[in-house]
């Protein structure tokens, strides 16, 4: 029984010396990208959660050995480093808006920093599809982008969005993963309304 106690205790005092933290590995989340190796050596991951929110990791390699829960953003740069991708294409996916999806497909012309194309929202069983042209920004993993005006009539109830999404790899696959929200332009989404973003290049 004494030999027992012990041992108890000592086990408590070696998950509670200094320097004996459990860090969580990065999860096996569709969000989470290629490990990317750094100018320093190390590899870094970074998963997109729905809405947006952004986790970043670092390991030692490739296979995400040791990995470890890293802030994302050191000296006002997001991380990890990436290549430049090429967003160019067709993209389909869905939007969301509390518990309800709709289908997005999207065109774009990507080059260097810009991009521009055009939106179709449409209902998942494909009515009152309707679609307007965009613009946007391309900085690192960053994506910027906001309506201008509709290319086709207005069906339903849709709206013309503003949003920030994420270039997330996976394998091969591109995605765009963030957030829709309000625009002030003629026929722009109001103010409070906003939802999630998923889109995989075709």
């Amino acid at each position: 029984m004494i030999h027992r106690v012990l041992t108890i205790v000592l086990l408590a005092l070696i998950f509670c010396m200094p320097g004996s933290v459990a860090v969580a590995a990065p999860p096996s989340d569709p969000g989470c990208g290629n490990w990317l190796r750094q100018q320093d050596g190390s590899y870094w991951q970074l998963c997109i959660q729905d809405g947006g929110r952004e986790r970043c990791y670092r390991a030692a390699d490739d296979s995400g050995a040791n990995a470890k829960e890293v802030f994302c953003r050191q000296n006002g740069q997001s991380q990890p480093q990436s290549q430049s991708f090429n967003l160019t294409g067709n993209w389909r996916g869905f939007a969301s808006q509390g518990e309800s999806k709709f289908v997005y497909e999207w065109a774009i012309r990507h080059a260097g920093e810009t991009m521009s194309g055009f939106i179709a929202l449409s209902n998942l069983d494909g009515s009152d599809r309707t679609a307007y042209s965009f613009e946007g920004r391309v900085q690192g993993r960053s994506v910027s982008f906001r309506g201008i005006g509709w290319t086709t009539p207005k069906l339903g109830t849709w709206c013309i969005a503003s949003g920030e999404l994420q270039i997330v790899e996976r394998g091969t696959q591109l995605e765009l993963r963030g957030s829709w929200g309000p625009l002030a332009v003629a026929d722009g989404c109001p103010s409070g309304t906003g939802g999630g973003i998923y889109l995989a290049k075709n």
